[in-house]
């Protein structure tokens, strides 16, 4: 994902049309789990699936972008962000992880791939 795209994932308005925590009550996700969220940008949503898992669990957000990490480490580093410290970064690609099979309650994907067949195969050994 081209880099200037953050800012309007980032926005007020793209926050108003697709609520964070609109995805993140609807995903399922409880307290305790641990979940990768692939694809996590700048951390859009990554924020409030992390604060969802709670301090009893983990998030680890992926992308193969280390620019997007970066964002995304910035974000953790704001005041209104210091109760979440449960987030893992990972540079990654998709078809590469660095994590062993079995490894989460739940994956959540970004907007990022062209391959999603091939994707969803490689997900579904973790």
């Amino acid at each position: 994902m081209p880099v200037f795209i953050t800012y309007f994932l980032d926005s007020k308005l793209r926050r108003w049309l697709q609520s964070p925590g609109k995805i993140v009550s609807r995903s399922g996700i409880i307290n305790g789990m641990e979940i990768m969220k692939l694809g996590c940008g700048s951390g859009s949503c990554t924020l409030e699936f992390a604060r969802a898992v709670g301090e009893q669990g983990v998030l680890y957000a992926v992308d193969i972008q280390p620019i997007m990490i970066n964002k995304l480490i910035k974000k953790l580093e704001k005041d209104e962000n210091k109760d979440i410290s449960n987030i893992e970064t990972n540079v990654a690609t998709a078809y590469a992880l660095p994590f062993p099979e079995s490894s989460f309650d739940v994956v959540c994907l970004g907007w990022m791939c062209s391959r999603k067949y091939r994707m969803l195969l490689v997900l579904y050994k973790k």
